[in-house]
């Protein structure tokens, strides 16, 4: 049970990791481009991962449909979901987006489950469904610092010299200038709805099969779109072949991390205590990137962002342990 909790830990770490990472070079490198060089680790990581897992012998026994619906998950999860992801990191705030994502994802996988999959919906799920929301509420409404703070942050978010020279050019990025959190906050609710539905999706298509196995069937269709999308920008990093040499080693090291290493750390995980368990230590996520947001990115933590992230996280042990 030991290694199941450590490694459960360990997801909860390297997601965290990866959006801090992410949430540091998003002013160097535009998402677009951050998410194809993301993608690219992670095939790379799992071109080593599977033969050293012995997972190969999984892809004979896939057919064509649990292919497509995985190629379906990874479009979602990866190929879109994490794109926005960091479109909405520079908006929003690393500690907000990330806990109003996960909230939002856990209540959203739950209702998904039991709509599609036939889950039982119980009396603490719903409570617990409650909880998370109230949470997230907390967290969009009074997580934010006061008028002159925010005042302040949005000076300094103009300063930036990437996000300050996309949002002058347009009348529309003007408008997102101004209204960056009613947009920052809308992206993360429909993230956490996306990845819901992506996390739903893949306990379909890959029951059965080894999850590294499972997601590096995705490779091929995500990595493709991720760099089509990434190149078809007019002024992106890739196009432009403008990637800073400091921010490369560290995009890749967080698509491998954040999304190579994290499926075979849940597979461990899931090998030794059970999904609610796993769900719960999960769920400590928030916390680590606010963590990491205030330590590293120097965001301000106030103490309505805390309560409401252990309100979210409380929320979901309850439908977790139901």
């Amino acid at each position: 049970m030991a290694i199941g909790i450590a490694a459960a830990l360990g997801t909860a770490t390297a997601w965290a990791l990866a959006s801090l990472v992410m949430s540091a070079q998003a002013r160097h490198v535009d998402p677009y481009s951050l998410s194809a060089l993301r993608m690219l680790a992670a095939a790379i990581f799992f071109v080593i991962a599977v033969p050293a897992l012995g997972a190969t012998g999984e892809f004979g026994r896939m057919s064509a449909e649990d292919v497509g619906l995985l190629f379906a998950q990874g479009l979602l999860a990866s190929g879109i979901g994490e794109t926005l992801y960091a479109v909405t990191i520079p908006l929003f705030g690393l500690s907000r987006t990330f806990t109003i994502t996960t909230g939002v994802s856990v209540v959203a996988a739950f209702a998904f489950g039991a709509v599609f999959l036939g889950d039982a919906v119980t009396i603490a799920i719903g409570i617990g469904s409650v909880i998370v929301l109230a949470g997230v509420y907390l967290v969009a409404n009074y997580g934010r610092p006061g008028a002159a703070v925010a005042a302040d942050d949005a000076a300094a978010v103009l300063r930036q010299e990437a996000v300050a020279a996309e949002l002058r050019r347009t009348a529309w990025r003007r408008f997102c200038a101004q209204h960056r959190f009613a947009i920052g906050l809308s992206l993360a609710i429909f993230l956490g709805v996306l990845f819901g539905a992506a996390s739903v999706l893949l306990r379909y298509a890959a029951e059965g099969f080894d999850a590294a196995a499972a997601a590096s069937v995705r490779i091929p269709v995500v990595l493709p779109f991720v760099f089509t999308v990434a190149l078809v920008q007019p002024r992106s990093s890739l196009r432009r072949w403008s990637i800073p040499r400091h921010s490369l080693p560290w995009i890749l090291l967080s698509g491998a991390v954040g999304t190579g290493l994290l499926a075979v750390l849940v597979t461990l995980s899931l090998q030794h205590i059970s999904a609610g368990e796993f769900t719960v230590f999960f769920s400590v996520s928030p916390l680590i990137g606010m963590a990491f947001g205030a330590l590293f990115l120097g965001e301000r933590v106030t103490r309505w962002l805390w309560l409401g992230a252990l309100i979210v996280i409380g929320g979901i042990a309850v439908m977790a342990l139901a």
